[in-house]
């Protein structure tokens, strides 16, 4: 399951047996900002991908930054440091995740 637009990316979990993102945020129409500071969360969003195979099923999630005043209302790729600033403010690898590249700019999980 693949929430979005709330404005602000929410975590994700497993819940009975399903990987559940609770929102990837709305990466299309961006956000002025408000929302980002008033949460006091970093402005990114996720692209999700789906790798669908016949013995498996891969979510990648690619960080953009979606903050209008900085972008002119073009998302683009976040920066390794807004990445991790994005992980470590809100949405925190656990250990017991299926599956996260790291350093290659995206988390990826096998479903």
């Amino acid at each position: 399951i693949i929430g979005h637009g709330s404005h602000i990316v929410s975590n994700y979990e497993w819940m009975d047996g399903k990987f559940v993102i609770y929102s990837i945020v709305n990466f299309v129409f961006n956000s002025n900002g408000g929302d980002f500071e008033k949460k006091g969360v970093p402005p990114l969003a996720y692209v999700a991908k789906l790798f669908i195979h016949e013995s498996a099923i891969r979510l990648r999630l690619y960080p953009i930054l979606v903050h209008n005043p900085t972008t002119f209302w073009q998302p683009r790729p976040a920066t390794e440091e807004q990445f991790d600033e994005l992980l470590n403010r809100c949405c925190p690898v656990e250990e017991s995740e299926p599956f996260q590249t790291e350093n290659k700019g995206y988390l990826e999980f096998m479903l």
